[in-house]
């Protein structure tokens, strides 16, 4: 936080506030990124309104996080503006989504689809907040503070020793989780959870009861 602060320039200070918000600072962190927004501060707002939207979904501020979520898709301006939306959002795609998305040119046409991914995914279309996109944020910051991944993928840490797991595409645009937190983003707390073995070597299952949008998972 020292350096940050003597540096000069918006991405600094974003950063900083980025700094204050993980680590609990809400405070800091909101004034600090509200006024990125409040001045001509020469970067893309997404990263800003993103940042603010998890740090309402962390204050439990719906109505707050609702209004930076939809300015976050609105105010998109640029190819950079909707790769901004694209980090956060890419865990959950489709492989028809994916496919669908690289395929635009528009910057028009990416701003509608994603009025459109998650008007999709929305529970309760007649309700002013979308649940759904914001319990996304709210498991992709637990993912953040409980399941970063900051080490090298290799054969050593790949699950799929025997080459027989088929996993989405979107598994390899997961560049900041380990594995459960992917899983977790995608599917959120599991119904059962069991550990075994020592602190060094262990086992760790997840179960998901069948519901009527998916079916039963054992991961």
């Amino acid at each position: 936080a020292r350096w940050l602060t003597a540096q000069r320039g918006a991405w600094p200070e974003y950063f900083l506030g980025e700094h204050h918000r993980r680590n609990g600072r809400f405070a800091q962190a909101d004034s600090i990124l509200q006024s990125l927004l409040t001045r001509n501060s020469g970067i893309s707002k997404q990263p800003v309104y993103l940042s603010l939207l998890r740090s309402s979904v962390e204050q439990k501020k719906q109505e707050d996080a609702q209004r930076y979520f939809d300015l976050a898709w609105r105010s998109i301006q640029t190819h950079i503006d909707a790769e901004f939306l694209f980090e956060d959002y890419k865990l959950i795609f489709t492989e028809k989504e994916l496919e669908v998305f690289r395929g635009l040119d528009a910057v028009a046409q990416k701003r509608e689809f994603f009025r459109t991914f998650w008007a999709t995914r929305n529970p309760r279309p007649a309700s002013p907040i979308n649940y759904r996109a914001l319990e996304h944020f709210r498991r992709l910051v637990f993912a953040e503070n409980n399941y970063w991944y900051d080490g090298v993928d290799s054969k050593v840490s790949n699950p799929d020793q025997l080459t027989r797991l088929r996993f989405p595409r979107t598994r390899a645009l997961n560049q900041e989780l380990n594995d459960k937190g992917l899983i977790y983003v995608r599917h959120g707390e599991p119904n059962d959870w069991a550990k075994t073995g020592g602190p060094l070597i262990s086992n760790e299952s997840w179960h998901y009861y069948k519901r009527p949008d998916r079916p039963e998972y054992i991961f």
